[in-house]
């Protein structure tokens, strides 16, 4: 039947599915334009996917673990977070050959004389297990092919004989051998007629080695390396092999063989493994493993013509797993064999010349990785690799001053084009050493260079220029000065190139070595705002703005970190938001809502309210906090983590007293706005929410921020300039007409979510002027109110909204929404012994009932009497 090339397998990109974690998946579409029908099943989240198609960021798939639809398009990314991301820990590959003999060859283990298992189906996808050379080990992949579950096959495809049909078929001389010489025709007829023989004779090299088993036993090897190489007409050459005798006198006998047979089973998997794979490897990483030890292809296809070009050897993919392996040496010379096939001067020879140079870098040998890296980087002059390996490579040459300064040329030329990685750490390193050597450039020159730069937008070159001029700063008592100054530009150029996390590094750095020195900090922020981190970023400029109120720079960051908080683009306000979806699937009516305010949880016996609450019996409801924690942030934080200790969820939003920055944390939080961010991550770190979330589906909760403003008193309404209810705050903006605007504009990030069935609001100030307080109070209309709330309110369809600040106890419904106040406020203002809370959801419906924090409802309500003495119209 002959022979022929059968085709290995293809290698496929693979994509996960990263993206909607919360909805159980991401949409799939039946096309690509964003208007195509959606299929009603989601592409599961962490799925496998095998990419079909790559069109910008959209990608049509075929699915090859869990469940969603078959195949279709999906995106691979929104603003802001990725759905699809390419993997290279999971390789998935196509079986391309075999289709006329029934698939490829599967083999037990690596060698080729492994057991034969099966055939792995044309078209089948297998995952990728292990690979060692251009052997394979797979996993098939469920319901993508047939074949044995897992083997070894070859990538490249293998050379196999022929299917024959059952019929004897008469010689036929084959066109290609018609103008053979007259032996070569003579001896393809024999073949043809007699069929192929081999014949292989063993002989024994060893002299029988006795084993210390039980039983006793003796093994003996044989090889065919003595037969005559000549072989009798009509024969096939055998290759090389050997074979061992294993016997054992004790079992000789018929009466011992389940003894025999339980011994092989015990034995033989012992010397495969060790005698077989161990002893054989170690040897074939002594001596050379030639290339092929026979003919590649059968004589009889000898002076047939080629019907396409040979597959070429894949040097370079096999001298990169030699380089995984830890066979360096191999690996150049594969990389070596790479260059001969190469096109003289293009990027793919400068590429393999880069990787010879790491090999011969990581061996020891400078002089050949410097010539290597030389060559890459005069045929690729742009790309830094090779520039790094000239720096590496000639730092390991024996010291000297023209070598180190080869080193510093070519590590700053590789920082210029990539300013990232070991690189720049590594031109550090080596321009001191080349300072040691004698160098007479200074600081102040490099620190120059590095401005020039900066203003020409060389930034590259700007960060290689401070590198060098850090590591030229000598001991003085300017020293801290000088490093603060310098890590702090090159700080900034870092952030030019948007390198966020190198310029929050280096700015960290310049603040520690000069702590009271105000541009350093304005740095420090300016990095952090850049990367997405605002309210971290706050606190810096107002550090610094202490500092120096002067300092333009960070005032100018200041209110951008207060324009970015509006926006909610944080990246803590990002992780909040992706808290919306954790509860939308959770069943109606599986949870019910309670509401307080006014706390106070620095006032003992309300922390002591607190404690009673009980701890198992509202382990599946949620409480809304209206404000007015406590005064100070480890109070707060006390009193919230023992609320939620108590509850499921917690919803929180500060009051005024929150607001306070009292004496102890006089030195710690710059102003209000500051202490707000601290009190934000601590509820992120508890998982207190501070942001809208559904609670159960159909059932919504939203904090609003506020604060109060002077035209809530209709009468008056303009400041008070003699009267401030709220000293203790300390604000960045003007108090009477900025505060309250900064606020309500936070909450318009919030109006516009997918909001419907049940929506409860609340926030800290009263938000309408009909609502009770206590009048009394000098001008107190002025500092209790502000009414834009109750338009929010409105905006979001609320059906309840809980309010503090009054510290008077309310609940009924104005216009279609039930307004709840229920304080526990301070010890002379408790009408029981035990306040209650207020029920404001009761799993089906609004409502405002006092509640025991013992789970039990009020029988006699206050509240009912309340209205009846002091609400009553």
């Amino acid at each position: 039947g002959g022979y022929l090339q059968v085709e290995g397998l293809k290698a496929h990109k693979v994509h996960k599915v990263v993206g909607g974690e919360d909805k159980g998946g991401i949409l799939v579409r039946d096309g690509k334009d964003t208007t195509a029908k959606k299929y009603p099943e989601r592409l599961k989240f962490g799925a496998y996917v095998r990419e079909v198609e790559l069109e910008g960021e959209r990608l049509f798939y075929d699915r090859l673990t869990d469940t969603g639809p078959q195949e279709g398009w999906v995106a691979t990314q929104i603003p802001g977070k990725e759905l699809v991301v390419p993997v290279d820990d999971w390789v998935c590959w196509e079986v391309l050959g075999g289709k006329e003999l029934g698939g490829i060859i599967v083999r037990a283990g690596k060698d080729m004389s492994s057991e034969q298992v099966g055939r792995l189906e044309t078209g089948s996808f297998v995952r990728q297990l292990a690979v060692d050379g251009d052997l394979l080990q797979y996993e098939l992949i469920e319901n993508k092919g047939k074949g044995p579950q897992t083997g070894w096959v070859l990538i490249g495809g293998e050379m196999e004989k022929k299917p024959e049909s059952d019929e004897p078929k008469a010689f036929v001389m084959d066109e290609s051998l018609a103008n053979a010489p007259e032996p070569i025709r003579r001896r393809a007829e024999q073949r043809a007629e007699g069929g192929l023989v081999c014949e292989v004779d063993l002989s024994p090299f060893t002299d029988p080695l006795g084993l210390f088993t039980n039983p006793g036993s003796s093994i003996q090897f044989f090889s065919n390396l003595s037969q005559a190489s000549q072989v009798p007409s009509g024969q096939v050459r055998p290759r090389p092999m050997f074979a061992c005798l294993i016997t054992s006198m004790q079992c000789s006998s018929e009466d011992n063989k389940a003894e025999w047979s339980n011994f092989k089973a015990s034995f033989v998997p012992v010397l495969k493994h060790t005698c077989f794979k161990m002893l054989l490897r170690i040897g074939r990483n002594i001596l050379p493993r030639p290339l092929c030890n026979a003919p590649v292809f059968p004589e009889n296809e000898y002076g047939q013509e080629s019907d396409g070009a040979s597959r070429p050897v894949p040097w370079e993919r096999l001298a990169d797993v030699a380089v995984m392996q830890g066979d360096l040496w191999h690996a150049a010379v594969l990389y070596s064999n790479a260059l001969e096939d190469a096109t003289e001067g293009s990027d793919a020879a400068a590429g393999l010349l880069s990787k010879r140079a790491d090999c011969y870098a990581n061996l020891g040998e400078a002089d050949a990785s410097l010539a290597d890296a030389k060559k890459a980087a005069e045929l690729m002059p742009k790309w830094a690799k090779p520039w790094g390996q000239v720096g590496w490579a000639s730092s390991l040459l024996p010291e000297s001053a023209e070598t180190l300064q080869e080193s510093v040329d070519a590590y700053s030329r590789a920082v210029e084009l990539e300013p990232f990685g070991g690189d720049v750490e590594a031109l550090h390193g080596v321009v001191g050493r080349l300072m040691a050597a004698g160098d007479a450039k200074s600081s102040d020159d490099e620190k120059k260079r590095g401005n020039e730069a900066m203003e020409k937008g060389e930034y590259g070159v700007a960060v290689a220029a401070y590198t060098s001029a850090i590591s030229r700063i000598q001991p003085s008592e300017e020293a801290a000065l000088q490093y603060a100054l310098l890590f702090g530009n090159r700080s900034a150029a870092f952030a030019r190139l948007k390198m966020w996390d190198s310029a929050i590094a280096d700015a960290q750095k310049g603040v520690e070595a000069k702590n009271d020195l105000p541009k350093a900090h304005a740095r420090l922020g300016t990095a952090l705002l850049g990367s997405g981190q605002c309210e971290k970023a706050y606190p810096i400029f107002a550090h610094a703005v202490k500092m120096d109120g002067s300092f333009d720079l960070a005032r100018e960051g200041l209110n951008s970190c207060l324009v970015e908080s509006i926006r909610m683009m944080s990246w803590p306000a990002k992780a909040r938001k992706n808290r919306f979806n954790m509860d939308i699937w959770r069943p109606a009516g599986s949870t019910r809502i309670f509401a307080c305010c006014d706390v106070h949880f620095d006032i003992r016996v309300n922390e002591e309210w607190v404690h009673n609450i009980d701890g198992l019996k509202f382990q599946d409801d949620v409480l809304i906090v209206a404000g007015d924690m406590a005064d100070t942030f480890h109070q707060i934080c006390r009193g919230l983590g023992m609320l939620k200790s108590k509850f499921r969820r917690v919803f929180y939003t500060f009051g005024c007293h929150e607001m306070w920055i009292t004496v102890p944390e006089m030195n710690t939080y710059q102003d209000s706005i500051v202490k707000m961010y601290a009190i934000f991550e601590a509820c992120d770190q508890m998982g207190i929410d501070i942001a809208p979330a559904p609670v159960c589906q159909d059932t919504f909760v939203v904090p609003l921020f506020s604060w109060y403003n002077c035209v809530f008193d209709e009468k008056d309404p303009f400041p008070d300039t003699d009267v401030d209810q709220n000293p203790f705050c300390k604000w960045p903006i003007d108090k009477d007409e900025q505060v309250w605007k900064f606020f309500t504009t936070m909450n318009e990030s919030y109006i516009n979510l997918p909001y419907h069935g049940n929506v409860l609001s609340f926030s800290h100030n009263l938000p309408r002027r009909d609502l009770p307080y206590w009048t009394h109070v000098y001008h107190q209309a002025k500092f209790i109110g502000c009414t834009e709330i109750d338009e929010q309110v409105r905006k979001i369809n609320s059906k309840c909204h809980v309010y503090g600040r009054s510290h008077r106890r309310f609940g009924r419904e104005i216009d279609g929404v039930i307004y709840v106040n229920m304080p526990l406020g301070k010890e002379d203002e408790r009408m029981e012994e035990f306040p209650p809370l207020m029920l404001v959801f009761d799993r089906e419906n609004v409502c405002a009932k006092e509640w025991g924090i013992n789970d039990v409802e009020i029988a006699n309500p206050t509240l009912a009497a309340i209205e009846k003495t002091h609400y009553s119209k």
